[in-house]
């Protein structure tokens, strides 16, 4: 069948119920696209609970899922500007350091339309009007046999596994990356206790705000964590209070780390936010760590503890009691 072809604005605002089901009233929608298909649609619905401040881990984590689907990227916020354009702001501003092109980041509110990528005097400032029946495209969707599409039941699981997708880093660049870190840490005195010292100090870094963004730095911590002694003196220090330090730090790490290295890291982000009450995110950490490594015993540990409903303070009694 012969794909719709969309050309403006309007036609793909009109297009996303029959995409994604209906638009939130207050949220993201991402399209990412491969050459001029589109391949997925990605969606997160804001709350009371979000503030502008969660705009950056929100904007990474969507844009780490979209590298791993295409190359290409639409946004399309809906709200009112104060409320979502700190979001749009942090999209464009990660999409920079990747090879994914945005292709426009529109935002929608109360029947209007703004681009943030047009040239000044492209959108006037009280918006473009629209109306998405007037479009050519429901018409064309619907002689295709097209429904419009209630909001979607989103699979919570799903979308926390999105945010741990893979970043696109050169895999011969990570491969020297892992050799020299490696090679370095042949030559510790103590490599046990160098490596936590390095993991932990990361933590340290990440809770003032100052935590590491860049591949290599991501990828040598990937590499710390091989030793099991290390990672467990981590993993021991998770508590309530840092859960959320540790998920935002490990999250990073296991989108960058290559995939023999992806299981301790995302093994520490299932027992981090298992810790800090994010189950969906927990069970998306335990799934990435044994898609990675079948066998890693950690991972295999918190997925039992999680299919038995353990509650997650007898665990942290275990590990206090071990410690």
């Amino acid at each position: 069948m012969r794909p719709i072809k969309i050309t403006d604005p309007k036609g793909v605002i009109a297009a996303i119920p029959y995409l994604l089901g209906e638009p939130p009233q207050c949220g993201m929608v991402a399209l990412v696209t491969r050459g001029t298909r589109v391949q997925v649609g990605l969606r997160k619905d804001f709350d009371d609970t979000h503030a502008p401040m969660e705009a950056t881990t929100d904007a990474a984590r969507l844009v780490a899922a979209a590298q791993g689907e295409g190359d290409g990227l639409m946004l399309i916020a809906y709200g009112p500007g104060p409320r979502v354009t700190p979001y749009v702001d942090a999209v464009q501003s990660a999409v920079r350091h990747t090879r994914l092109t945005l292709v426009d980041a529109l935002r929608v509110h109360e029947g209007r339309y703004w681009s943030y990528t047009c040239q000044a005097g492209c959108c006037p400032a009280e918006g473009v009007p629209f109306d998405p029946d007037q479009s050519t495209v429901p018409a064309e969707m619907v002689a295709r046999g097209e429904v419009r599409l209630p909001a979607p039941a989103m699979d919570p699981i799903t979308q926390a596994r999105l945010s741990l997708a893979p970043v696109e880093v050169p895999e011969d660049d990570v491969k020297e990356i892992v050799a020299d870190t490696v090679d370095a840490a042949r030559r510790w005195a103590d490599p046990v206790a160098r490596a936590a010292e390095q993991l932990m100090r990361a933590v340290d870094a990440e809770k003032a705000g100052q935590g590491p963004q860049d591949t290599d730095d991501l990828v040598r911590l990937a590499v710390y964590l091989r030793s099991v002694p290390a990672r467990d003196r981590v993993w021991a220090a998770i508590n309530p209070e840092n859960a959320s330090t540790h998920t935002d730090l490990w999250s990073k790490v296991t989108r960058s780390a290559p995939r023999p290295l992806r299981a301790a890291p995302a093994s520490l982000v299932a027992v981090a936010a298992w810790t800090g009450g994010e189950l969906p995110l927990a069970q998306a950490g335990v799934r990435v760590a044994l898609d990675a490594d079948p066998s890693y015993s950690l991972a295999q540990l918190v997925q039992q503890a999680l299919t038995f409903g353990l509650p997650v303070e007898r665990w942290l009694d275990t590990v206090r009691k071990k410690g």
